[in-house]
């Protein structure tokens, strides 16, 4: 019934980690299908009681065109995203299917969102509040790509996630859907875990400013006046934090 799409490249080692949080799943995925862009083609991967799918992307082609890569080979109606560097609570996927299974009319899920340290202790929490849609205009209100899970007829409709993006398509992705009057709901009990680490996050400060402007750029005709204050706003706080990590850099 759901097909899990893992965009990987270069690490190995995080891939292996972000398969095994899969192969814990109280439900099993129907498929699962790693997606590779990286400068060394990943191993083949087999996992006990799982249909595992390596296919090569375009070398640094991105997390949005491995997605989309990986939704088009996909044979299962839904789909799940996890990038190789997250990870997901051992009931993520049967929490999901109970919502899917309760609710068949909406189309997008996004689970909730733990932000972890690199001790893996919890930092912060993100959900996404479903009575300000208009807030991924100008913020991240709780989505990234390993939260989200949608009918696959739904993200091919509304053109899965934007390619013109290296950091933001999530957001993209949502607006998309809410633009397109796709049903969307939370499950906030099914967790999606992001860690911190030294190989570097599009969630870090420096990749995070650039995705905020280009997505402003790419967004900005459908966004109120309002909307784009707490977009120069948002991105003012942004570019603190690059000069703090800048400043405080031994």
């Amino acid at each position: 019934m759901i097909t899990v799409i893992i965009p990987t490249c270069d690490r190995p080692a995080r891939l292996a980690r972000a398969l095994a949080s899969v192969s814990a799943q109280g439900v099993a995925p129907a498929q699962v299908i790693v997606v590779d862009n990286g400068r060394t083609p990943a191993q083949p991967v087999a996992l006990e009681g799982l249909e595992v799918v390596t296919t090569r992307a375009p070398v640094r082609c991105g997390a949005a065109q491995a997605r989309n890569i990986g939704a088009v080979l996909a044979q299962s109606e839904w789909l799940a995203f996890l990038d190789d560097d997250d990870t997901w609570h051992t009931d993520y996927l049967s929490t999901c299917h109970q919502a899917m299974t309760a609710d068949t009319a909406t189309r997008l899920w996004l689970g909730g969102v733990e932000l972890l340290d690199e001790a893996g202790q919890v930092t912060a929490l993100k959900r996404w509040d479903a009575g300000k849609p208009r807030a991924v205009l100008w913020r991240n209100p709780g989505v990234v790509g390993s939260n989200v899970v949608i009918h696959r007829e739904t993200f091919l409709q509304v053109g899965g996630f934007d390619q013109r993006l290296a950091c933001g398509e999530d957001r993209a992705l949502l607006w998309r859907c809410l633009r397109a009057d796709v049903p969307v709901a939370l499950v906030p009990s099914a967790r999606a875990f992001l860690q911190s680490h030294g190989d570097g996050r599009l969630s870090d400060p420096g990749p995070l400013l650039h995705g905020k402007a280009h997505f402003a750029w790419l967004y900005r005709r459908e966004m109120r006046w309002r909307e784009r204050l707490a977009t120069l706003a948002n991105m003012g706080l942004s570019v603190v934090r690059v000069l703090q990590r800048w400043i405080v850099r031994p």
